[in-house]
Formats: structure tokens, sequence, C-alpha cells
């Protein structure tokens, strides 16, 4: 997790890029299922989020309901197209 801050020229506001990664739906209780995001993210985090202009997340799995895999070293991960929902409820722009 970083918060980046640009400063604007003169009369202009500033800007804020909150960015976190590597976050991977399908461990959220209910596996694949939808879930809500915010029962995982402190508080802390939270207010970062908030006050951040722009939020960015970095998912660590596709969203997909496909069932077939693709030749890969390392696991296959997948998260429901659904969760995107409690991504941008839990304040994030791009994911």
């Amino acid at each position: 997790m970083h918060t980046i801050r640009l400063r604007a020229k003169h009369g202009t506001p500033d800007i804020s890029i909150f960015v976190a990664g590597d976050f991977c739906p399908m461990h959220l209780k209910g596996g694949r299922r939808s879930s809500d995001i915010g029962s995982v993210i402190s508080k802390t985090v939270q207010d970062r989020i908030n006050s951040s202009s722009i939020a960015v997340l970095n998912l660590e799995a596709p969203l997909t309901r496909k069932r077939y895999k693709i030749l890969k070293c390392g696991p296959h991960l997948k998260a429901n197209p659904s969760i995107a929902a409690s991504i941008k409820k839990a304040g994030f722009h791009i994911a």
C-alpha cells in the first residue's frame, strides 16, 4: 500500500493516489462467491482510501466465471465477477 501525493501548480488542487496490491478476493469467506471486501479492510486503510483522489486496487486473480484453466505455473486463481460491486463500494476507482 502506498499513497502518492502530487503537488499541483499554483491555484489547482493537489492530487493523492492510493495504490494497494495483490488483493485476491477468492480467499474471502465464501470462497469464490461474492463477499464484502469491506470486512477485510481495516479502518486505517479505509480512511486512506476515502481521503485519496484516486484509489487503485491491483487484483491478484481475474474476475471470471469460466471453468477452464490456462496452461501456467503456479495456482489457478479466480474470483466471481460480482465482487466488483464490493470493490467499488469500498471506494476503489480502478481495479
